[in-house]
């Protein structure tokens, strides 16, 4: 697979701080649930690492996704530079980035007693020994061909059905498309206020509250009246 053009090279916090304008603010809504997704962590917990006030940075599994998701959008962070592409570290590194092994499954099937030795090899701080890299490239090699599908956004098996017929019943792709964006947006923001940690309000964060209270009474109306035509019907 052809490696993405270089958008931005430097620290974590520095391509963080490149790729904030990408992902923060309504409009880019389904772009920070797909970071989110792509990380195994919530919306809010991604809105935190763009934070403003108090920044919280990862560490572990999720920052081992959060570099190799940044890597897949173009990034060339220094933390992840620094394991050499194509070396044995990198390659294992990139099973657990692109979620085909948790931290805890890695660290078990390597032998170690707890993911802090795992992530202190894996980030270079501590020397691997060649039993352990032998390991690492078993592994590597037995999941390569399903990371290199999850890199090219496919599943594995490959789903080749362009010969198999829609069911006539079937949403069309666009619909479901939309509603399935509509669905993950409508429980990250019920996620967002289940927080409940809120105020004082700005002039702009007013006007949207009440912008967003006017659709969703809206949206509730509608609904309404479907349900009661769906009781009407004999």
């Amino acid at each position: 697979m052809e490696k993405k053009m270089e958008v931005f090279r430097g620290h974590l916090t520095e391509c963080l701080a490149h790729f904030e304008p990408r992902i923060i603010g309504r409009k880019n809504m389904a772009a920070r649930l797909q970071m989110a997704q792509f990380c195994g962590v919530s919306d809010v917990t991604v809105a935190s690492w763009f934070s403003k006030t108090k920044t919280i940075l990862p560490g572990g599994e999720t920052l081992i996704r959060l570099l190799c998701y940044l890597d897949s959008q173009g990034y060339r962070v220094s933390e992840l530079e620094t394991v050499k592409e194509g070396s044995t570290i990198r390659n294992f590194l990139e099973l657990i980035g692109y979620g085909l092994l948790s931290g805890k499954e890695a660290a078990e099937a390597l032998g170690y007693q707890n993911t802090q030795s795992l992530w202190l090899v894996l980030s270079g701080k501590q020397a691997s020994s060649e039993e352990k890299k032998l390991q690492m490239r078993g592994l590597w090699q037995s999941r390569r061909e399903e990371l290199r599908l999850k890199k090219e956004g496919r599943s594995f098996p490959a789903d080749d059905q362009d010969d198999v017929p829609e069911s006539p019943a079937s949403p069309q792709p666009a619909i479901a498309g939309r509603q399935s964006a509509l669905s993950l947006q409508m429980r990250a923001l019920s996620e967002r206020l289940s927080e409940n940690e809120f105020g004082p309000f700005s002039s702009e964060e007013v006007t949207a509250i009440w912008e967003l209270t006017g659709h969703l009474c809206a949206l509730s109306a509608k609904l309404a009246g479907e349900h009661l035509g769906k009781r009407s019907v004999p």
